[in-house]
C-alpha cells in the first residue's frame, strides 16, 4: 500500500489468477450511518490497491446482523472495472429473526457507489 495510509483490510488475498479483498462489519442496534461509510471504505481500499501490487478488481462486503433493523442490499455494485459483493447474514437471537424481525430498510444502490470524500458529509 502506499505510504502514510493507515487502512487496514479485514482479508487481502492478491494474486495473478484471483484476487479479493473483504471487508466485515457487524451490528445490533440501527446502523445504516455505518454500514453505509463500511461500504466507502471498500471503495477507498479498492483506490488505494489500485496499481500497486496488491491491485484487486474484486471485493465482498460482508454484514452480519446481530440485533437492530434489518436491511436489504444489492448483491453487487459495480463501479469502473471493480466489482463489491454484498452479503448479509442474520445471526441474530432467534426471536429477532424470521416473522418477528423488524422491517427491512433497503439500500438505494446508488447510495453505494463511491462518492468523493466531501460529498459523503451530505449522506449521513
Amino acid at each position: 500500500m502506499r505510504e502514510g495510509r493507515k487502512i487496514q483490510p479485514d482479508l487481502l488475498a492478491p494474486g495473478p489468477r484471483y484476487s479479493f479483498y473483504v471487508e466485515a462489519k457487524q451490528y445490533d442496534k440501527s446502523a445504516r450511518g455505518y454500514l453505509l461509510k463500511g461500504m466507502w471504505q471498500v471503495w477507498d481500499m479498492l483506490d488505494e490497491l489500485r496499481d500497486t501490487a496488491q491491485d484487486v478488481s474484486e471485493a465482498f462486503y460482508v454484514i452480519y446482523r446481530r440485533g437492530g433493523p434489518r436491511y436489504s442490499f444489492a448483491p453487487r455494485v459495480e463501479h469502473g472495472n471493480r466489482v463489491v459483493h454484498i452479503l448479509m447474514i442474520d445471526i441474530a437471537a432467534t426471536d429477532e429473526r424470521g416473522s418477528n424481525a423488524p422491517l427491512t430498510e433497503i439500500f438505494d444502490p446508488e447510495d453505494l457507489l463511491p462518492v468523493p470524500v466531501q460529498s459523503r458529509r451530505k449522506k449521513r
